[in-house]
This record gives structure tokens, C-alpha cells and sequence, in this order.
């Protein structure tokens, strides 16, 4: 599988709100993007090339990476969201149980390492200014009333794993980087939180600029990262200051 390209990001949770945000804003930019989900495409138009995958499968994703025969630029991490069963416990005043914690922390912070180990080979191959942005939250931050024990501890655990990789990767000459999103409004987060309907309404009150983040806000973010070659390391809040605010 070939790509002729010379700047290719790879993004993973490329169906999703943001991820597909992030990648019709690279292609616009004239990256050639290679999105990977296990959903089927988002978008479809030229420069964007998408991978069905299981990115939580190490071997799916040894083999996925094993045909990719092109170096890449840039990768990024946007697979993620909490468990189904998350938001109901919490909102019931209720712990999740180990099984489910478990599994949220194997799709917000394992698969991210399992990704990054089969596509760093492909990263490793490219020339010049190279780098990995994560999406982690805000969640990994601060705790909140309507908490996600699951979610926020494996969006905690991504920034420890950004400052872990610096020196090794940045030895290598890659950047490693994560991107911490307020609440954004998508089908996914809508559904996720089908059983509090005053949710975003209720957060959109104390953010201080007084709006919610579209996904649009955060893929700027991500495409200034892939061109800011002396950052690294770095945390960056997206959010418009709902963090400062400290709410529910």
C-alpha cells in the first residue's frame, strides 16, 4: 500500500467528530491523511485514504502497519470515548465496576501505546520534522461532580506517557504531544450523555468565553502542532477556560 504524498499523518479515531475534523482539516492543507477506525469512512474525498482497524487489537494493528509501505509525518491519536456504561453509573452516584474500567482504560490509554509501537516503525522512516499528538481531556485535569473514573484516569495516564516518550522519541527527532479538549458537542458525546440532556447547556453557562468547543477548534490545534518543530512535550488545553471554571 503505497502513497505518493510527501507529508502523510496517520489518524486514529478518523470516523469520529473530531477525528474526522482533524482529518478533512489536514487534507484541506495538503497532507495526505490515512484515517484508521474500525467504523466505516467519515468523509470521502481526495488525499484521504481510511483503514478499517481494530486499534485496541495489537496484532490488527502489527499487520495493518506491516503493509503500509510509505513513511509518515505526522501520527495522531483520536480514538476514545467513554464506556456506555460510564455516564449512567456516575450520574446514579455510582462507582464502575473493574471490568468496565478495564476496558475504558484499554481504549483511551492502551491502544494509543499500541498504535504508536506498530506505526513508529513508519515514523522512524520519514525525514525532517516528525511528530505524535495524543487527544487526552481536560478530565485528566481536574475531577468532576458527574465523574468518569475509567476515562479520566486513562486520559491522566496519556500525559504521563507524553512525558515518558520525550526523550527516546525526541532522540529519534520526533515530537511527542498531547492535545486536552473541553466537552465538545458530537453524536458521540450527545448519546453519551442521552440521560442528562441539560449537560452541555448546563457546561456552556460556565465556560468563560460562553460557547462549547466545536471540532473544528480543536483540528486547528492539531495542524498548528504538526508545524510548531520546537514543541514537544507539551500538554495543550483546548477549552475556552472551562477547566478554570471548575464545573460539573
Amino acid at each position: 500500500m503505497s502513497v505518493s504524498q510527501k507529508s502523510v499523518v496517520a489518524v486514529t479515531g478518523a470516523s469520529g467528530g473530531i477525528g474526522s475534523a482533524i482529518c478533512d482539516l489536514f487534507v484541506e492543507s495538503d497532507f495526505r491523511v490515512v484515517g484508521m477506525d474500525l467504523r466505516e469512512p467519515a468523509i470521502s474525498r481526495s488525499g484521504y485514504q481510511h483503514i478499517q482497524v481494530d486499534v485496541t487489537s495489537e496484532s490488527d494493528m502489527q499487520s495493518m502497519a506491516a503493509g503500509l509501505d510509505f513513511p509518515l509525518q505526522h501520527l495522531i491519536t483520536c480514538a476514545g470515548i467513554a464506556h456506555p456504561s460510564e455516564p449512567p453509573t456516575t450520574l446514579a452516584g455510582q462507582l464502575i465496576d473493574a471490568g468496565i474500567f478495564r476496558a475504558s482504560v484499554n481504549l483511551n490509554l492502551v491502544s494509543h501505546y499500541v498504535t504508536l509501537m506498530a506505526l513508529l516503525p513508519n515514523i522512524e522512516s520519514g525525514t525532517g520534522d516528525r511528530s505524535v499528538t495524543f487527544t487526552s481531556s481536560i478530565n485528566a485535569l481536574m475531577g468532576f461532580s458527574t465523574t468518569l473514573p475509567g476515562y479520566s484516569s486513562a486520559k491522566a495516564g496519556l500525559l504521563g506517557l507524553v512525558r515518558t516518550l520525550v526523550v527516546p522519541l525526541g532522540e529519534k527527532g520526533i515530537r511527542i504531544n498531547a492535545v486536552l479538549p473541553g466537552t465538545v458537542p458530537t453524536p458521540a458525546t450527545t448519546e453519551e450523555w442521552r440521560d442528562s440532556p441539560d449537560h452541555f447547556e448546563r457546561l456552556r453557562t460556565t465556560i468563560p468565553l460562553k460557547r462549547l468547543p466545536s471540532t473544528r477548534d480543536i483540528a486547528d490545534v492539531f495542524l498548528a502542532l504538526s508545524s510548531l518543530r520546537h514543541i514537544t512535550g507539551q500538554s495543550i488545553v483546548v477549552d475556552g477556560g472551562q477547566s478554570v471554571g471548575r464545573t460539573s
